[in-house]
């Protein structure tokens, strides 16, 4: 009860203040000065000019101009991101409608989340339920969508009947974290953890087990294509149109990562376009991330040979890290990816608490105050901001690889 309490109340105060910052609150009027913007939200931006108002099914009449003009409903989420916005914007007559509509889903969603939390952690599922991002990110973007479908695998994983069998657990599980990929990339990469954890816990041949940890990639990717496929067949260059922004996407300093704002020396004030550089830097950015999520993986092999168990729910957290920190792009809305593992890892009560400060003080580099815009470059504002960010996320993902999983729940491969 208290969980869901928690997320309406934070999800419903997000809602207020946007809502105050549109229409000019005296209230928020008379403080704005003193905080980040907290009216901005990517459901404006696809609304008026993504043309959601329009009502045209994404994917299938959208196309691409480069460098960054998408048109005729095109959206550069994935598939299911699409259909979600395109659903609530059937039933909107105004963007005001569609950001109520689209804020009470979020509040459900998120309600859903709690609940499974609550079931696998306890009270440490407050720790979602009372965050300050859902607050700030609720009505911000579709993030609770995919965190849903990556906590239902780990559920599956976690909790699910005893006499299921672990290749019946696996591949439920990589279902999901496909299904997740179908709103957001990122959760296609958990499955790695997962096929590493079979490998560790098969018995049998080497050819055996190998086989076994490919099975999860194969049914999540089987899942993607599934998902995917009647969009190309149907509309390919509306549905290819998501793919070729983010690949036309420049590194700027609204990516907010160690790219653009580590490398001053290398690039102008447009960052790397794709004209200059970009390939080169998301070649490097790309190789670099995979790294880090493969250490993080062999991080996870060490302790399996330690402790018999390869902990999978930890390397998967910590990879989640390498691809805020490592990747091309960074938002902090994607702090919400985060939430349910720092429930999930009994990583330390105030190193959480640091991350969530340190999230919000990302979104205030980045949405300057204008009090502290007066007194300090902005650009000095977002190194600070974005290197806070790197350095106690990178703390949070050493933290996950060497704590143990919260009780109440049993992990996987453990002993009782």
């Amino acid at each position: 009860m208290w969980n869901l309490a928690a997320v309406w109340v934070m999800v419903t105060i997000g809602y207020i203040v946007r809502l105050a910052a549109w229409t000019d609150a005296s209230w928020y009027t008379a403080i704005s000065n003193f905080l980040p913007y907290l009216g901005y939200t990517d459901l404006g931006t696809m609304w008026q000019y993504r043309g959601l108002y329009l009502h045209e099914l994404p994917y299938i009449s959208g196309t691409f101009t480069p460098p960054s003009a998408l048109g005729n409903g095109a959206v550069e989420y994935p598939v299911l991101s699409g259909i979600v916005m395109w659903i609530t914007a059937a039933f909107s007559s105004s963007f005001g409608v569609f950001f109520f509509l689209s804020t009470v889903i979020a509040g459900v969603v998120g309600s859903v989340i709690g609940v499974l939390l609550s079931y696998l952690v306890g009270r440490w599922s407050l720790l979602w339920s009372w965050s300050p991002l859902l607050a700030l990110y609720g009505s911000y973007n579709w993030d609770f969508w995919p965190v849903l479908a990556v906590l239902a695998g780990v559920a599956v994983m976690l909790i699910a009947p005893e006499q299921w069998s672990s290749r019946r657990r696996t591949t439920i599980a990589a279902v999901m974290f496909g299904i997740g990929c179908l709103f957001k990339l990122y959760p296609l990469m958990y499955v790695v953890p997962l096929g590493l954890s079979l490998f560790v816990h098969s018995s049998g041949a080497l050819r055996r087990r190998v086989l076994e940890a490919i099975r999860p990639l194969l049914v999540a990717l089987a899942v993607v294509v599934a998902g995917n496929l009647p969009f190309a067949i149907l509309g390919f260059e509306g549905w290819a149109a998501s793919f070729r922004f983010q690949g036309y996407r420049a590194v700027s300093s609204d990516t907010l990562s160690i790219w653009y704002w580590w490398l001053p020396g290398l690039h102008d004030e447009s960052g790397f376009t794709y004209t200059t550089g970009l390939s080169t830097v998301t070649l490097v950015s790309s190789a670099v991330m995979l790294g880090g999520m493969l250490a993080c993986c062999a991080w996870g092999m060490r302790r399996a040979q330690r402790e018999g168990a390869f902990p999978w729910l930890q390397v998967s957290a910590a990879m989640t890290v390498a691809y805020m920190v490592l990747g091309k792009v960074d938002s902090p809305q994607y702090g919400v990816w985060l939430l349910p593992f720092l429930a999930l890892v009994a990583v330390p009560l105030p190193l959480v608490i640091g991350y969530m400060v340190t999230n919000l003080a990302l979104y205030s580099s980045y949405f300057t105050p204008g009090v502290l815009s007066a007194l300090v470059d902005r650009n000095i504002i977002l190194t600070v901001g974005v290197s806070l960010n790197v350095g106690v996320l990178t703390i949070l993902a050493i933290s996950f690889l060497r704590r143990p999983v919260r009780g109440p729940v049993l992990r996987y491969g453990d002993s009782a």
